[in-house]
């Protein structure tokens, strides 16, 4: 019973978010405990809150931690971080977080892809590259994992047969 009534608070929580209803939102997951398997998603509805506050600094540290302390999230919590840190103007901080979670076993190859990605944006392709290349063997490391950094390189390439048919795989119906 807990656990359907902490999911119906968040339900409840996310619905408030979307209309605005910061406080509300914050008030449904009060009772969620750290113990709890549903914790990471009230991190999520408080950051989600904190970014409809505008209160964009708020919003960095909790996504940073739920990150950070559950990486395998990394599709709930790298958006809100990362608006929030363009929002406020301090990107440069995403570095050290992506950097810290990439440590964690439990680390997706979505967010070793989104700091490599992160490296090659600031001008540090080698960097990103180097994090890349040692995952040989990986299960994780798919090319449909790898393809947004993968589409990165070859949109950087002079024309070639390959980005031909790279692009026409993308063109649109129209």
């Amino acid at each position: 019973f807990s656990n359907w009534h902490e999911l119906y608070q968040l339900d409840r929580a996310q619905i408030a978010n979307s209309e605005d209803q910061s406080s509300l939102a914050r008030k449904l997951v009060k009772s969620i405990e750290k113990v709890s398997s549903n914790y990471p998603y009230r991190l999520v509805i408080e950051s989600q809150a904190a970014l409809v506050d505008q209160d964009f600094e708020s919003c960095a540290t909790i996504s940073t931690e739920g990150l950070l302390n559950n990486p395998t999230h990394v599709d709930l919590f790298f958006p809100l971080l990362e608006k929030a840190l363009l929002s406020s103007g301090r990107y440069e901080r995403t570095i050290p977080i992506l950097e810290s979670a990439c440590h964690h076993d439990s680390a997706p190859a979505s967010l070793i892809v989104a700091l490599a990605i992160l490296y090659d944006k600031v001008g540090d392709r080698e960097r990103a590259v180097r994090l890349l290349s040692n995952k040989p063997g990986d299960p994780q490391f798919t090319p449909v994992a790898v393809a947004p950094f993968l589409k990165l390189l070859v949109n950087d390439l002079p024309p070639s047969d390959f980005t031909c048919v790279w692009e026409s795989i993308y063109l649109s119906p129209d």
